[in-house]
């Protein structure tokens, strides 16, 4: 898998899916990105409490520019860490897998209590190692082929975020 950086919403190309991270909070969840754009998206599974920011809830809406996009919650802020971090997008990948999605755009959590080394670090190994599969010797039907995502783009990442996105993939390498 090719993981990109767009260091903003508007430099991203347009993906299969588009993920907004959230966290859990006492009235609604809170945005952990500038929710501007979206807030008309959004507002519809929040009002309802259909979505709630709680650890590792997905809830999918449907834009414009993405067919489809992913509401992900992160839990309580204060029992963010970089193995939470990790869980959570394992989960988030899983969920693209068996919705055979090939391409992502990940919007990058701000203003959480973690350092960004730790977060970008917990993406990339849950990207990496819940996208591997060892299917060597499988023989699947055209059906039910196994699916991977080809790329996913981490939005609000810099350039010189990419030696920390490889760090992780180094780790992951080591296990697949």
């Amino acid at each position: 898998m090719k993981i990109t950086i767009a260091t903003s919403l508007d430099k991203r190309k347009t993906a299969d899916y588009l993920v907004l991270p959230f966290i859990e909070d006492k009235k609604a969840p809170k945005a952990l990105f500038a929710i501007s754009k979206f807030s008309k998206i959004v507002k519809g599974p929040i009002e309802t409490k259909d979505f709630q920011g709680k650890k590792s809830q997905i809830s999918v809406v449907y834009g414009s520019k993405e067919k489809r996009i992913i509401l992900l919650g992160l839990g309580k802020a204060d029992k963010i860490d970089e193995f939470h971090i990790s869980e959570i997008y394992s989960e988030l990948v899983a969920f693209l897998k068996k919705k055979k999605a090939k391409t992502v755009n990940i919007i990058v959590p701000e203003k959480l209590n973690i350092s960004k080394e730790d977060l970008l670090k917990g993406i990339a190994e849950a990207l990496f190692l819940t996208n591997y599969g060892f299917d060597k010797f499988k023989h699947f039907s055209k059906k039910e082929s196994a699916t991977y995502l080809k790329e996913a783009c981490l939005i609000g990442a810099e350039n010189k975020d990419k030696a920390l996105i490889n760090k992780g993939k180094i780790i992951a390498s080591g296990v697949t």
